[in-house]
């Protein structure tokens, strides 16, 4: 490949990334702003923290379904990092794929152990 090439590659593996993080964080804002909307709807004025565990029994409907847009907002980076492991296991480039693996484990592992 030339050094053209190789540069066109990495433009488009950049707008790729942008292109996740665009619409994790457009999806998690129309979702927290969806959840604002039932609650102002509903009447329901008082917010409720909504834990990760219980999302889907904790607190009114508009409540979780904020809980679920910022959840949208955490999962954002990590979906960045899984795009990434895969531009670069396409590219061929075995340490920062292994890199962004382990990368990926860490972020699994704090979210599990983290109990939500």
């Amino acid at each position: 490949m030339d050094d053209r090439t190789l540069i066109e590659a990495s433009e488009r593996n950049h707008r790729r990334i942008q292109w996740v993080l665009r619409i994790g964080l457009l999806l998690g804002v129309v979702t927290m702003a969806s959840g604002l909307a039932i609650d102002l709807v509903e009447g329901d004025m008082a917010a409720v923290a909504v834990p990760l565990r219980s999302i889907t029994r904790a607190g009114s409907v508009g409540d979780r379904v904020m809980a679920v847009g910022i959840l949208m907002l955490i999962l954002t980076p990590v979906a960045r990092v899984v795009a990434l492991i895969g531009i670069w296991g396409r590219q061929r480039d075995r340490k920062f794929a292994l890199v962004g693996t382990v990368v990926l484990v860490v972020l699994c592992l704090g979210i599990v152990l983290g109990r939500g």
